[in-house]
This record gives C-alpha cells, sequence and structure tokens, in this order.
C-alpha cells in the first residue's frame, strides 16, 4: 500500500507543484504587462 501511495506521491507532486508555479507565473506576468496589454487577465482562465 505504501509503495502505492508513493507511486502517486510521485506522480501528482509535479503536477501540483506546476499548477503552483503557472499560477504564481500568470499572476505575476499580469501584473507585469498591465500597462502593456490591454486585453490583460480577460484572455486567462
Amino acid at each position: 500500500m505504501n509503495d502505492v501511495l508513493y507511486l502517486l506521491a510521485c506522480l501528482l507532486l509535479p503536477i501540483v507543484w506546476g499548477i503552483v508555479v503557472n499560477k504564481a507565473f500568470t499572476h505575476w506576468q499580469q501584473r507585469s504587462n498591465k500597462n502593456h496589454d490591454p486585453h490583460g487577465h480577460d484572455f486567462q482562465i
């Protein structure tokens, strides 16, 4: 059972980390492009 949990952790951790990094980068990109892009956060879901 521990092996299954270990495999799930190995598969899920990079995905969760990628989502967190992606949201943080998107937020930073929106702040940095706020003065340049008139559509800003409209095209981001």
